[in-house]
């Protein structure tokens, strides 16, 4: 689970109870609904209670979501996950998110420690860098764009003597 619940600008934190570390594919979904202005995106990865099986990840995703939104760090909650099934349940027909039962007993943690990593984004996309074609802004921002994301003309991407610069640089925002 993704979240931007308490972290400044730019800043993404992870938790998952299974992996701990997320691929490519999850940090441009990450990327993309964060839709940050700045140059870089720093995705952190919080050392979470470790599920037992394979077959809970949405429940403790569920569970850490409602921790957080009721103000509190899912990284020193200890989850009671035989109980998680049954009050999930509970709440959706009381139609009212309550906070998962925590327990006193040690319960496994993620075994990945806590880690950070920046990824520069770009494009009016603003997702990291997916090795496709770019086209550099002439303006002073010097930016890169996807041709598709920028409307970016054939004419350009034909010719690389030819100047171009984004909308931001043309309107002089």
């Amino acid at each position: 689970m993704f979240s931007t619940l308490s972290c400044p600008v730019g800043v993404v934190k992870v938790y998952d109870s299974l992996f701990g570390k997320p691929n490519i594919k999850a940090i441009r979904h990450a990327c993309r609904m964060l839709l940050h202005r700045g140059k870089s995106v720093q995705i952190i990865n919080e050392k979470v209670q470790k599920q037992q099986g394979s077959n809970d990840c949405a429940l403790f995703a569920i569970g850490f979501a409602t921790t957080l939104c009721h103000g509190n760090n899912p990284t020193i909650t200890r989850y009671d996950q035989k109980a998680m099934h049954n009050h999930l349940v509970d709440c959706l027909e009381a139609l009212d998110m309550i906070e998962f039962p925590t327990t006193e007993k040690r319960v496994p943690l993620v075994l990945v420690p806590v880690s950070s990593k920046t990824v520069p984004v770009c494009c009016t996309c603003r997702l990291p860098d997916d090795n496709a074609m770019y086209v550099q802004c002439d303006g002073h921002c010097g930016g890169w764009y996807h041709p598709a994301c920028a409307n970016i003309p054939q004419s350009v991407i034909r010719n690389t003597n030819k100047r171009w610069m984004c909308f931001k640089c043309r309107s002089g925002k």
